[in-house]
Order: structure tokens, then C-alpha cells, then sequence
């Protein structure tokens, strides 16, 4: 094992050494069992004669305190159990730290999203009042051009 101090939810690497001890060649499978008998991880390996390998496995530790898996070769009665001792807990203040990371995010997230809100809004007030004023300006220069008119109509006449 790889891990000095492993923490629950923990990536736990474990190294195991597969031996040919005979001449011949062949597959072997490989089984990682937790320690009640539950089936881990399985890999199969082929092993010339009088050669041997390494076999990884990533496991995650799934408890606190000890855990204890057992590597077997499948169709052999040969198995090798590992205790990892003194598992501990996920620290909290890990946690904290990332749970307030989170909301400061989530806190930025609506503050800048208030003041883009509250900006688009003026914005349109502002575009609705300006196109109101002009409308208002081009009312007052027809009815100022149409009582010239009345009023050059009427010196006209006259």
C-alpha cells in the first residue's frame, strides 16, 4: 500500500506481486475481496513460466478504522490478506473551507447578477423615456409648424 495516512473516501493504492513458480505458462485471474467477502476488483494476467508481475489496484477506503482486503487467485487456494490500519475521518475543516469557497461563488453569482439585472432595467426605462421626450419634441414642432400655417393662412387672407 502507497498511502501513509489514509482518510475515509480516499484513493488507496495497493501493490501485489503475482509469482510463476512453475515452467509453464498460463492466465491466472486475480481477485480483491473486502474483508466480508464482497468482490472488489478482478483482473486476469498471463505469467510465463518462472516470471512474475506486479498487479495495482485503486480502491477507495469506504470506512473508517481498519480495513482489511484480501487478495486470491481464482481456482487456487492461495490468498493474502492486507489490514490498512487506522483509516481516519474526512477532515472537516477541508470541507468548510470548500463549502465557503462555494458560497462566496454562489454570493458573487447573485450580486453581480442583481446589479446586471437592475442595470439592463434602467437601461429599457432609460430608452423608453428618451424615445417618449423625442416623440413629445416632434408632437410640439408639428403643432408649432401647423399654427404658423394657420397663422401665415390667415395673414394671407387678409
Amino acid at each position: 500500500m502507497r498511502s501513509d495516512k489514509p482518510t475515509d473516501g480516499e484513493t488507496l493504492v495497493i501493490v501485489t506481486r503475482i509469482v510463476n513458480t512453475g515452467l509453464e505458462s498460463g492466465n491466472v485471474t486475480v481477485n480483491l475481496y473486502d474483508d466480508s467477502g464482497l468482490l472488489l476488483e478482478q483482473q486476469t494476467i498471463y505469467l510465463d513460466g518462472g516470471k512474475w508481475e506486479l498487479v495495482e489496484w485503486d480502491i477507495e477506503a469506504w470506512k473508517t478504522g481498519d480495513i482489511t482486503v484480501t487478495v486470491a487467485l481464482e481456482n487456487y487456494s492461495e490468498s493474502e490478506s492486507l489490514t490498512i490500519e487506522d483509516v481516519e475521518e474526512f477532515e472537516s475543516s477541508q470541507a468548510a473551507f470548500v463549502g465557503a469557497l462555494g458560497l462566496i461563488v454562489i454570493l458573487s453569482i447573485m450580486i453581480i447578477g442583481g446589479f446586471a439585472y437592475a442595470y439592463v432595467k434602467r437601461a429599457k426605462e432609460l430608452e423608453q423615456y428618451t424615445k417618449h421626450h423625442l416623440e413629445q419634441i416632434a408632437l410640439r414642432k408639428r403643432e408649432r409648424h401647423m399654427s404658423e400655417q394657420e397663422s401665415s393662412n390667415a395673414s394671407e387672407e387678409e
